[in-house]
Parts: structure tokens; sequence; C-alpha cells
């Protein structure tokens, strides 16, 4: 045990060493209010053409659309259960909101922000339990689903929609996704069992 003491002592020496300067690594460049906006915030993707952030606001049962250039809120999609993962396909102008508490858990709708329940424009999709990441495969046409459940719902895009057509086994927890379209590989942190220490970062190469 003492040399895991020693080296906890030489981090805590070394970080009191360091000067904290923030203004040498991020400079704050402007803040965005959310009014009414409640609880905890999750998960945001970004539309680069038309310059909007979607921001998931979990605890509030919103999706926010922002626009960058004007630095405010331009929609609220309300009435969301627990809204966790979003993700944007540009290609397919499409949004994609995962729900952790919703019997129909995937919302799915193009880049114009109609998610509102009962619009008429909303795709529900039922997908695996307490859904949190989403991201989307542009090459394949698809879209990854991450859930604590422990496993990745895979859904196919056709000319009706989108499908599910899959699920993969990952491990119970595993809510944490992160789909590197460049290398083609999809990332999702597993935590370790109750009780014991061996997490692990699964990797999956989708096919075909």
């Amino acid at each position: 045990m003492a040399p895991v003491r020693t080296a906890a002592f030489a981090l805590a020496l070394l970080a009191a060493a360091i000067p904290v300067r923030a203004a040498e690594w991020l400079a704050l460049e402007g803040r965005i209010p959310l009014p009414g906006v409640a609880g905890r915030i999750d998960h945001m993707a970004i539309d680069l053409s038309r310059k909007r952030l979607f921001i998931a606001e979990y605890g509030n049962g919103t999706v926010d659309v922002v626009g960058l250039a004007s630095g405010r809120c331009i929609r609220r999609i309300s009435g969301l259960r627990e809204p966790q993962g979003v993700g944007y396909s540009a290609k397919a102008d499409i949004v994609a909101v995962a729900l952790g508490r919703d019997a129909d858990n995937l919302r799915v709708d193009s880049g114009n922000g109609n998610l509102d329940p009962g619009t008429g424009a909303v795709a529900a999709l039922a997908a695996c339990a307490d859904a949190d990441d989403a991201y989307f495969d542009n090459k394949r046409r698809r879209l990854y689903v991450s859930c604590g459940a422990g496993v990745v719902d895979v859904f196919q895009r056709s000319p009706a929609g989108y499908r599910r057509v899959g699920q993969v086994t990952t491990a119970r927890g595993a809510r944490t996704l992160l789909f590197v379209p460049q290398r083609d590989r999809l990332y999702v942190a597993a935590p370790a069992p109750k009780g014991s220490a061996g997490a692990a970062i699964l990797i999956f190469r989708p096919l075909p």
C-alpha cells in the first residue's frame, strides 16, 4: 500500500505546483441562456449548415434548438420523458432523440424540429430500455442507440423511415456510445460489475 500513498502524495504535490490560469487554456467566448430550463442537461448535437445546436434537457423534459448566430433558443420541443441522447445527420437532415422513460423511446424527425408529440410529424419508435446515446452512420444509412439495459439497437433507414433491424449485447449500464465515422468504429463504455473493478471500452466494427 505504501507505493500507492506515495504516488498519491506526489500527484498532490504536482497538482499544487501547477498554477491555475484558465485563460491560458480556454477563453469564455459567450453564454447562451436557456430560460425556464431546470434540472440536468445531457447530450448535444450540432447542425453546422443551419448553425443550430440541439440540447437534450433531461431534467426539463425538453429539447432546445438554439441558433448559434443569435445565441438564443429558437424552438423548444416539449413533452419528452427524460431526453438523454440527441443526434443529427446532416446528410439525411434528421434529428433523433433518445428518451430514458417512454414506451416509444426514440423520436426521429426531419431537421425542422417538429418532434412534438401529437403533431403527426414525429416518428416514435420503440428502442431498448434506458436509451441514452444516439449516433447516425450515414455511410450505411443507420442509427445506433445505446441503452443502459446493456445493448445497442441498430435502426436501418428506408424510404418508409427507420426500423429496428438488430440488437447487439454490450454490458449492463453501458449507456455511453461514441461513433467515429473517420475510423468506422463504435466505442461503448462498459462499467465494471457492481462490487468489482474492471471497466472496459468495447470496440465494434460495423458490418458490412
